[in-house]
């Protein structure tokens, strides 16, 4: 059905990076690594191929990250992540793109021209449109099937997603300071369902590109 299609699985953070952990019941890296091996499972029961980044509990650093994503003929790339904030009534799920603009080069590379030039050729031959799409479909299916809170579509100028050469999303799952939403994130049978709506969104993406096509 969606043969040769490949879907680059990214879990956030691991190792020395817990990522959020404003709860003692669930770190970000645990949740992160534990949907992304659930999302493997669900992608192989569509026929999709997959490549998770980090299989374990291991430290990988964001170079090492966009080298092995880049490197892998991927047709898009989700990276799973959560949320945290002081204010413990947000919840919800959000799925994120990449905004081109913003970026300050003065700061980031001290003013260099090359770092510009390239990151000007990247942001100009991505298909952000298809990310925004991908995002979408996936945002979609979440909010119907396992009736999370939508916090939207949000295009960011994120780090995670810089230099990729395949649309790339980042699906926060939900908010780990919000006591209620960090149980559910903590459930088994809400990761599997987690998973299963992103798979679900994945499909719904590639059926409307060969469909377009």
């Amino acid at each position: 059905m969606f043969l040769g299609r490949t879907v680059i699985i990214d879990a956030g953070h691991g190792g020395k990076d817990s990522g959020a952990s404003l709860t003692v019941r669930l770190l970000e890296k645990q949740l992160t690594l534990a949907v992304a091996l659930k999302l493997k499972t669900q992608l192989k029961k569509l026929g999709l191929n997959s490549f998770v980044i980090r299989g374990q509990d291991t430290d990988v650093s964001q170079a090492e990250r966009q080298s092995l994503a880049n490197r892998s003929n991927g047709d898009l790339l989700i990276s799973l992540h959560a949320g945290g904030s002081s204010d413990d009534t947000l919840e919800g799920l959000s799925c994120l793109v990449c905004d081109p603009g913003g970026i300050s080069f003065d700061s980031e590379f001290g003013g260099k021209l090359a770092p510009f030039q390239i990151y000007t050729e990247w942001s100009q031959s991505s298909r952000f449109d298809l990310a925004r799409f991908l995002a979408a479909k996936v945002r979609d299916r979440a909010v119907k099937h396992i009736s999370v809170r939508d916090r939207g579509v949000r295009a960011l100028p994120l780090l995670p997603l810089r230099f990729l050469i395949m649309p790339s999303i980042i699906v926060e799952m939900g908010m780990l300071s919000n006591p209620g939403e960090s149980s559910r994130l903590a459930s088994g049978n809400y990761q599997d369902a987690m998973a299963r709506s992103i798979a679900n969104g994945i499909a719904d993406f590639f059926n409307a590109i060969r469909l377009n096509n």
